[in-house]
């Protein structure tokens, strides 16, 4: 079906006027709400629908040999979703927008462009020195470009728009305005918003098991430069350093900083000078017509602004989200680069969706600074990079609440680790994965006497002080116990009984924080009952009520369970098991809070009997993936099979990663220990 004419009346009204604010003030999320929501945690939430109504439609078009999006607008005020699509759409895609109107209206409009031909017409209209600006229409039917003042137009860029084959439309000349904008006392784990002495720091993202966070490339003048904390205004530290900034993008103006000590999933809220926080609860892509804020740590939190472009270029800069202060007010300014860009699901519930990495203003929207008074420039008019976008060209995952870490990482340099008790002296030693798939060449001791030891786990940091920690049960009086780690292969205290009367329990196993609320739990199957339960830890290195919750009946024909962190990609913590009957390997997607998805079962390998030890240490290859490890029977040798990051395998293929492990009676978090 090819679009001609409106599918769907509006059910939308216009926005009401709101009257302007004097510039140098800043709009707060405590101003008058646009569209007659009643509230910016109402706004938000329409906003979300939209957004996920929106998600759903386009990789409905991504499953079809073309897809033909080429725009959207989901401007919550307007209580419509618009979608512009190039040629016929196709039948998914219409079956698709017509779930998603089940819960916001839809209208779509055709398209002469689609959103890759757009892209591809920007960025090579990007890479002219006389081109000030460059984004796709918000209808997809062209490029609207802006020339440097003064600038005669080259033989290239006349050549470039010649070859296109994209409509290019040019506005009025005006001057290179490119800006490009550089909290007080943050500290590791290093959260968003946090202040350095030239820029902000960006979200917390984890990279090839290592914990980064995002920054913008002109924050660092080379690859591997440290960047230096502030610990007074204009003053740097020299000593205190937040990490070297790495993999800098130029074009993009992205960066990573490898953040020494480690980040986390949070964000510095409100005022410049506040000491308020909010929690990271996800990422989802800027789309036209968003409403948005950020936290710049010299000019603090700003909202009000509103997304008008995607796809720009600012000056070199490409690919880039415009957002603009729809009052006129300040966005941002200097000293605000590489901090978060953010939406509220809901102001009053203390979590915020990341959007981007603030990149820079435009001088042409110079307005009075908000925040800090510096000698400075800010601009109602921002630029930034998009999250999801900056997340897939670096292979990187955000951090909800505290970064998804190798759960298995004993020795403190991100990787996962093997952690095994030999039976021959029942003592217990630490195997260094090398972050690649394999195994280090030496086995450290850390630990003797351990005889007294069973269902050993690694919950991840079950104590609530950064590092990764062990938890078992005592066979002899049948009790729960924890050992905490100390970061590089040791301990920093005894054991500590944790929980009494764990006889009626098999199949301990923890997949970090199965409940949502940041804090590792564990899982076990009752052995009178054979049923699922959870048991929700209160992050401190004990329970939030000790109560067990029943999350699962009926696990009888199972002889491994081995919870993930997320084995299917999308987030949240899933569960593998053997099925007993036929030896095969099934995967339950968690939702995130306690339960399931689905509750379905889905069948993810076939024969899979010539295996026992079988665990899930996250990503042990190194890619961003959860995998598994496993020993197999009939000759006692270790294996990697590597996940493909969506609940299955990259080959299915099992790998030699270690030989002779016949000694080995006991593996941290492997099924069947």
């Amino acid at each position: 079906m090819a679009i001609s004419t409106l599918l769907v009346a509006s059910h939308g009204f216009a926005a009401p006027a709101v009257a302007a604010v004097p510039s140098g003030k800043e709009q707060s999320i405590r101003d008058r709400v646009p569209g007659g929501f009643a509230s910016w945690g109402d706004l938000f939430t329409y906003q979300g629908v939209m957004n996920q109504g929106l998600a759903e439609i386009v990789a409905a078009g991504q499953s079809a040999p073309f897809s033909g999006f080429g725009n959207a607008i989901a401007a919550p005020e307007s209580r419509q979703l618009v979608i512009y699509w190039k040629g016929e759409v196709p039948s998914q895609v219409l079956a698709a927008v017509e779930t998603v109107r089940q819960r916001v209206p839809v209208k779509l409009l055709p398209a002469k462009y689609t959103r890759q031909e757009l892209a591809a017409a920007v960025l090579a209209l990007s890479k002219h020195p006389e081109i000030v600006e460059a984004a796709p229409q918000s209808d997809a039917s062209g490029v609207s470009v802006t020339r440097r003042k003064g600038a005669a137009s080259t033989v290239a860029a006349q050549d470039t728009v010649r070859k296109l084959g994209v409509a290019v439309s040019f506005g009025p000349d005006r001057a290179a305005s490119h800006l490009p904008f550089s909290r007080q006392d943050d500290k590791a784990k290093w959260s968003a918003g946090g202040r350095t002495a030239k820029c902000t720091t960006g979200f917390a993202v984890k990279q090839g098991g290592r914990e980064k966070l995002l920054s913008a490339a002109h924050c660092a003048l080379n690859d591997g430069e440290q960047v230096v904390k502030e610990i007074a205004f204009g003053t740097a530290n020299p000593t205190m350093y937040v990490g070297t900034l790495e993999q800098r993008s130029v074009a993009r103006d992205v960066g990573l900083i490898h953040a020494n000590g480690g980040s986390k999933g949070g964000m510095w809220d409100g005022p410049y000078l506040s000491t308020q926080y909010k929690i990271v609860s996800g990422a989802t892509p800027s789309v036209e017509g968003n409403w948005l804020c950020t936290s710049g740590a010299v000019s603090g939190v700003l909202c009000g602004l509103r997304v008008t472009q995607i796809l720009a270029s600012n000056g070199p800069y490409f690919p880039l989200v415009r957002a603009d202060q729809v009052n006129g007010l300040t966005g941002g300014g200097e000293g605000d680069s590489g901090g978060p860009v953010f939406e509220l699901p809901n102001p009053d519930n203390g979590t915020v969706i990341a959007k981007g990495i603030f990149q820079g203003g435009d001088r042409d929207y110079a307005v009075a600074c908000a925040g800090q008074v510096l000698p400075r420039e800010c601009s109602s008019r921002i630029y930034y990079a998009d999250v999801i976008d900056t997340l897939d060209f670096y292979g990187a995952s955000i951090c909800k609440n505290l970064c998804p870490s190798n759960r298995t990482d004993l020795s403190g340099d991100g990787l996962g680790d093997l952690t095994f008790r030999l039976a021959s002296t029942q003592n217990l030693y630490l195997n260094k994965g090398n972050g690649n798939g394999g195994l280090g060449y030496v086995n450290t001791q850390i630990g003797n006497g351990w005889q007294d030891t069973q269902l050993l786990i690694a919950p991840g940091d079950f104590s609530g002080d950064g590092l990764n920690d062990l938890v078992f049960r005592k066979p002899s009086n049948m009790g729960l116990y924890m050992i905490t780690g100390n970061g590089s292969g040791g301990w920093t205290n005894q054991q500590q009984q944790i929980g009494s009367g764990w006889q009626d329990v098999e199949m301990l196993t923890s997949a970090g924080d199965f409940s949502g609320d940041g804090k590792p739990d564990v899982l076990y199957r009752r052995i009178s009952d054979k049923n699922l339960y959870m048991v929700r830890g209160n992050g401190t290195g004990g329970w939030i009520t000790g109560a067990s919750e029943q999350i699962g009946t009926g696990w009888y024909d199972m002889d491994m369970i081995i919870a993930s962190s997320d084995f299917s990609g999308d987030g949240k913590p899933d569960v593998l098991y053997r099925r007993t009957s036929n030896q095969n390997l099934y995967m339950i997607r968690g939702n995130g809070a306690g339960g399931w998805i689905t509750g379905a079962s889905e069948q993810i390998g076939t024969l899979f009997y010539d295996m026992d030890m079988v665990l899930t240490p996250d990503d042990f290859s190194g890619d961003g993936k959860a995998d598994l490890v496993y020993r197999r029977t009939s000759n006692k040798n270790m294996y990697l099979i590597r996940g493909n990051g969506s609940g299955g395998w990259i080959t299915g293929t099992s790998e030699l990663i270690g030989t002779s492990w016949q000694g080995v009676d006991l593996i941290a978090g492997a099924s069947n220990s």
